[in-house]
C-alpha cells in the first residue's frame, strides 16, 4: 500500500516528521486491521500458541508435579504466584515472549504445571479468589 503524502502537510522540523511518518504508518496499520479484524484475530492466536509451544519446550514438556506431557493441559506456571495478575496486564504472545525472554535470561520464575495441578497449587496457597471459589462450589 502506497501513501501519496502532500509536501506541504510534513512539518519542517526532521523529529516532527519522524513522528508525523509514524503516525500516518500507525493509522495505516489500524485501517488495515480494522478491514481484516478475523485474519489479525487468527494471525495473533497462532503467533500466541507457537511462543507458547516454545515456552513449554524450554520448560520441558510436562508438568513437574505430576508428569502429564498432554501440551493441552500443560500451563505455564509462576513458582512465586501472581499469574493471574499478570494475565490480566498483558495478553497472548506478549505474554508468552515476556515469559520465554525473562527464561532465557536464567529466571526460575515460572514452571510447567497441568491444569490440575495448577489449580491444587492455587488452593492449596489460597490465591483462588472468593469469586472463583463460589464459581466452583455451585
Amino acid at each position: 500500500m502506497t501513501i501519496l503524502l502532500k509536501r506541504t502537510n510534513i512539518p519542517q522540523d526532521e523529529e516532527k516528521e519522524k513522528r508525523f511518518v509514524k503516525h500516518v504508518k500507525r493509522k495505516s496499520i489500524n485501517r488495515w486491521v480494522s478491514e481484516h479484524r478475523e485474519a489479525w484475530n487468527k494471525k495473533q492466536r497462532e503467533q500466541a500458541q507457537r511462543i507458547r509451544s516454545e515456552v513449554l519446550t524450554f520448560l520441558g514438556n510436562k508438568c513437574v508435579r505430576c508428569g502429564e506431557t498432554d501440551i493441552r493441559c500443560l500451563q505455564v506456571d509462576h513458582v512465586n504466584g501472581g499469574g493471574v495478575q499478570e494475565l490480566r496486564r498483558i495478553r497472548g504472545a506478549t505474554y508468552f515472549r515476556k515469559v520465554f525472554q525473562e527464561l532465557k535470561r536464567g529466571s526460575k520464575a515460572y514452571q510447567c504445571l497441568c491444569a490440575n495441578c495448577n489449580w491444587r497449587k492455587r488452593y492449596e496457597r489460597e490465591e483462588i479468589s472468593e469469586k472463583e471459589s463460589n464459581e466452583r462450589n455451585m
